[in-house]
Formats: structure tokens, C-alpha cells, sequence
């Protein structure tokens, strides 16, 4: 009886794992385009794309302006006025007045009009923040939440230079010098943010007043609002935290392994409601928004159309769709869903069934449909 049940439960797990694996084999590939050429720097830590359509990469060397087709490259300056404070971008943030651009050492405004990069303009108290390594930016009832490496939160008036600020610390035993990093501040409703560090979520008002604090075992290392108050976290152990935070400020975690042992660097929400998961070293996870498993990519010497690398440092989703993911030391990647859907047909003197002439002059489709071509020199092809 005991061998009769094992069998049939051998069964069934056969029997799922070949579906699956059915069904993975049946996807359509993702083709991925490279751009190795022409940015600063080959390591993207940060990517955007703005209101005008540009898309803003912010690396280890420099800060670079994309327009479809050239890189537009701002570096550090020798003068301190214009350029960039520091090379290494750790952030970039688009409000409705001005690109701000989040550097190891200071933060920085793009000036569109000028089109030039300066160091942004803090004065009174705002000239006392100790720590220039603004790690995450957003603009709140019009005052700057700064979230920085190791001294919390700041929240400046840019009216009045006044600064107000919140310490974040733990008591966890961690032998980790960005253990108070903040990785994400957003805002909940009118009254309420909320605060994301590498090992505490908190929600506040508006005056940093701590109104709930949860502290999370597993260090956060990347995040990506889904609405008001949602959020999806990833960790560096590799698990996935779907983040709720209730209107009497209750925090609520669903956890879910992933990649276990490669954390999750990167997450981007397609237009079709996927996450693609960013990992260091274990490729590109795509999951469903219920958070089960759809595929998984991995860089593919053998496959030029494949991810360039397996570390994936940013993850961007553009308003049309396009994909973007740029792995460590290896340039951008970008997957386009409305590229590949025409098959290019040429004249092949070596294949019948290639066009007779690669002039071609009209289509018709018959009754039966069959599509009819007509060339220029070349007769009529089916």
C-alpha cells in the first residue's frame, strides 16, 4: 500500500515537472539587442527614462543622455560649478520641475534649458547634511526627502533651506557597512511615508514623525512601488517581499524565494503586468504579478541574441514597452516585443524559396490566403 501511494505520488510529480517544462520550452525566445558602445562607463547602476522620451543611465564613471541613437556624456567638472559632483550615480529622480541625479558625493540638478549638469544649490541648514551620498530622492509636498548612505533621512525646504532630520538605526548584529543604507523613500497618501533601508521599514508623517517600524532579517537591496501602498522588495538572500502597508500603517510581508544565494539587485514591471527580477549572477528571473515563476534568462556565448551577462545591475520599462537591463561591465541590453514581429524575406539564389527579386512592387492575398507577391523583374511569388 505504502509503494502503491509513493508510485502514484512519483506520478504526479513527474507528471507536473514535465508540463512545466513543456510549457517553457514553448515560450517564444526573448531576443535581446546590445549596445557596447559610446557610455561613459560599461557598468549602468541606475537607469531612467524621463518625460521627454530620453533615456537617462546613470553609471560607476558618469552620467549618459540617450536619444535612440548617440550618448550625450556628463562627467565631473574641475571648477566644482557645473558637472557632476562625483562619477558614481546612485540615483536619478524626475519630479514635474527637474532631473536630479544622486551621486556618492552630492547631489546634482540637470538644467535642460542650459543642458548642463550642476551641483544642486542647498543653502542655510541644508549646507549641515553630513552625508553626501544621497542613495534615494523624492520630492513630498513640495520639500526634497533625501534617504542617504549611513545618516537616514533629511527632508529640506527648498523655499527656506530648513532641514529637518530622522536617524535610522538597528540593533541587528551584522558585520555590514551599508546596514543603515536608504534604498527607497515613497509616499503613502497625503500624510504618511514611507521608508525603505537595507534592514527597516518604516512609516512616518510628514514632520518624520515614526508612526510604524518593522526591522526585516534579510538585507534589501532593491525595491519598486506597484501603487500607493504596495511595494515589492528584493533581498540580497534572494527572496522576493511583497510589501503592504495598511491606512492605520500596519506592515504586512509575503515572502517568497526566488534566487536563493544570488540576490536581487534589479526589479521593472513590463506593461504586462510581469516582473523581471535582476539578479548578481544568476540571470534575469520573469514572474507573473501573482508572483509565480515564468522564465528564466541566462547570458548564452552560443546565443548573440541572449542577455550579455548574468549580474543585472538596473532594469528599466520604458511607457512603450521596451525592456531595458543593463548587466555588470557589459553595456545595455533592450528587448523591443514590436521589433521581431517581421520576419525579414530576401533573394537567396540558393533557396527556392526565397524572394526571385528583392525589388518588390505589390502584395494580394487570395481567396485561400495566400499572399502574393509581386517584383520588379523577378515575376510573381506565393
Amino acid at each position: 500500500m505504502i509503494f502503491n501511494t509513493f508510485s502514484k505520488n512519483l506520478a504526479f510529480i513527474l507528471l507536473v515537472l514535465s508540463s512545466l517544462n513543456a510549457y517553457i520550452q514553448n515560450l517564444e525566445p526573448l531576443k535581446f539587442h546590445h549596445i557596447q558602445d559610446g557610455m561613459s562607463q560599461s557598468s549602468s547602476t541606475v537607469l531612467l527614462e524621463d518625460k521627454y522620451g530620453f533615456i537617462w543611465v546613470g553609471t560607476r564613471n558618469g552620467l549618459n543622455k540617450y536619444d535612440g541613437k548617440d550618448f550625450e556624456i556628463f562627467t565631473k567638472s574641475s571648477d566644482g560649478k557645473t558637472g557632476l559632483s562625483h562619477e558614481y550615480i546612485v540615483e536619478l529622480y524626475e519630479d514635474d520641475e527637474n532631473l536630479l541625479i544622486g551621486t556618492n558625493q552630492g547631489l546634482n540638478v540637470f538644467n535642460r534649458s542650459l543642458n548642463i549638469v550642476a551641483p544642486f544649490p542647498f543653502k542655510n541648514e541644508g549646507l549641515q547634511i553630513k552625508d553626501h551620498s544621497f542613495q534615494s530622492v523624492k520630492r513630498i509636498n513640495g520639500s526634497l526627502w533625501l534617504g542617504t548612505e549611513s545618516s537616514g533621512v533629511y527632508k529640506y525646504d527648498e523655499n527656506t533651506g530648513n532641514l529637518k532630520h530622522l536617524p535610522v538605526n538597528n540593533n541587528l548584529d551584522i558585520a555590514n557597512p551599508r546596514i543603515n543604507r536608504i534604498i527607497k523613500i515613497a509616499q503613502l497618501d497625503d500624510n504618511r511615508v514611507l521608508i525603505i533601508s537595507s534592514y527597516n521599514i518604516i512609516v512616518t508623517n510628514n514632520d518624520l514623525e515614526i508612526l510604524n517600524e518593522v526591522q526585516e532579517i534579510e538585507n534589501i537591496i532593491s525595491t519598486i512601488v506597484l501603487d500607493d501602498n504596495t511595494l515589492l522588495l528584493g533581498t540580497n538572500n534572494g527572496s522576493l517581499i511583497r510589501l503592504k502597508v495598511s491606512l492605520t500603517s500596519k506592515i504586512e510581508k509575503e515572502k517568497k524565494p526566488v534566487s536563493p544565494g544570488f540576490g536581487i539587485r534589479s526589479l521593472a514591471k513590463n506593461l504586462n503586468n510581469d516582473f523581471w527580477i535582476g539578479t548578481e549572477n544568476n540571470g534575469l528571473y520573469i514572474y507573473s504579478n501573482e508572483l509565480e515563476f515564468k522564465r528564466h534568462l541566462e547570458y548564452n556565448v552560443s546565443k548573440p541574441s541572449s542577455i550579455s551577462g548574468n549580474s543585472i545591475w538596473s532594469l528599466l520599462c520604458t511607457r512603450n514597452g521596451v525592456m531595458w537591463v543593463a548587466p555588470y561591465k557589459s553595456g545595455l541590453n533592450f528587448y523591443d516585443p514590436e521589433y521581431f514581429k517581421f520576419k525579414h524575406i530576401n533573394t537567396d539564389p540558393f533557396n527556392s524559396k526565397s524572394l526571385s527579386n528583392k525589388l518588390v512592387n505589390c502584395f494580394i492575398e487570395d481567396p485561400k490566403g495566400n499572399l502574393w507577391i509581386g517584383t520588379d523583374g523577378g515575376g510573381l511569388n506565393s
